[in-house]
C-alpha cells in the first residue's frame, strides 16, 4: 500500500487532500466570476437606458460619417418660392407653416437656394421621415438676427434631447446610435423680437450596426469565464 501511494506521488497525481482543496477553491473563485458578470450586465443596461441623442461638432460629424451612405439635400432642385407643406426632400420630410426657397443673401448666407419659412419665424420647424437606418443628420445654418435663441428637440429610438444655442451657430448636427426619427427647430428670438433662418446642405448618414463598448465587455467576459472553467477542468483531471 506505502509503495502504491509512493508511486502515486511520484507520477503527479493529487492525493485526495488536494482534490478536496481544489474544489473547495473553485466555490469563491465561481462567486467573484457571477458577480463579475452581473456587475457588467449592469453597466451595460444603465448604459443603455441614459443613452439619448448627442448633439455634434462640422469636425465630428465629418470624421464620423467618413465612408458612410450619405444623403444630401442642397434645395439646388426646387423653384425658388412657395413649397408644399409637408415638403418633400431627397433625404426626408420638412414641415413648417410656409416652406420657401430662397436664393438671396439675406436668407442665404451662401448665395444659392436655400430652406427658410414665409412670414413664421417662431414656429416649429421640423425635419422627419429620414432615410431607413439614419442615425446622423446635419445642416448648414444661417440666422438673421445672431443674437436669437433657438430650441432644437431631436427624437431618437433611443431617447428625446432638447438643444439649445444661439443664431450664431452655422452648423448643427446630432446623432443617436439607435436611429434618428426626427429634428425640430424652434426661434425662441432675443429682446428685439424673432428673426429668420436658414438650412441648406441638410445632410443624412446611415451608420452599419456596430456593438456597443459594454457589449465587447460582454463578451470578452464571456470568453474568460470559458478559459477559466476550461483551466479549472484542466486541474482537477489527473496527469
Amino acid at each position: 500500500m506505502n509503495q502504491g501511494s509512493d508511486i502515486g506521488k511520484s507520477h503527479g497525481m493529487p492525493s485526495a487532500e488536494t482534490k478536496a482543496a481544489a474544489q473547495a477553491a473553485e466555490g469563491p473563485a465561481r462567486q467573484r466570476l457571477a458577480a463579475a458578470v452581473a456587475g457588467v450586465a449592469l453597466v451595460l443596461g444603465c448604459t443603455m437606458a441614459v443613452a439619448a441623442p448627442v448633439q455634434l461638432t462640422r469636425a465630428q460629424f465629418t470624421l464620423q460619417t467618413a465612408g458612410l451612405s450619405t444623403v444630401v439635400e442642397n434645395f439646388e432642385g426646387f423653384s425658388i418660392g412657395n413649397q408644399p407643406n409637408p415638403m418633400t426632400l431627397a433625404n426626408g420630410s420638412y414641415t413648417s407653416p410656409f416652406p420657401f426657397v430662397a436664393d438671396i443673401l439675406v436668407f442665404c448666407n451662401s448665395g444659392t437656394n436655400c430652406l427658410v419659412d414665409q412670414l413664421t419665424a417662431n414656429q416649429p420647424r421640423t425635419f422627419s421621415m429620414f432615410p431607413a437606418g439614419t442615425s446622423y443628420w446635419a445642416s448648414d445654418f444661417y440666422a438673421i438676427a445672431s443674437n436669437d435663441e433657438f430650441s432644437v428637440t431631436v427624437v431618437g429610438v433611443s431617447g428625446t434631447t432638447v438643444f439649445t444655442g444661439s443664431g450664431a451657430a452655422d452648423f448643427w448636427s446630432f446623432n443617436d446610435a439607435a436611429g434618428l426619427l426626427s429634428v425640430s427647430f424652434r426661434n425662441l428670438g432675443n429682446l428685439g423680437g424673432t428673426g429668420n433662418y436658414s438650412f441648406d446642405n441638410v445632410t443624412t448618414a446611415a451608420a452599419g450596426a456596430v456593438p456597443e463598448p459594454a457589449s465587447w465587455a460582454l463578451v470578452g467576459l464571456a470568453l474568460a469565464a470559458m478559459g477559466s472553467t476550461r483551466r479549472m477542468a484542466g486541474r482537477r483531471r489527473p496527469s
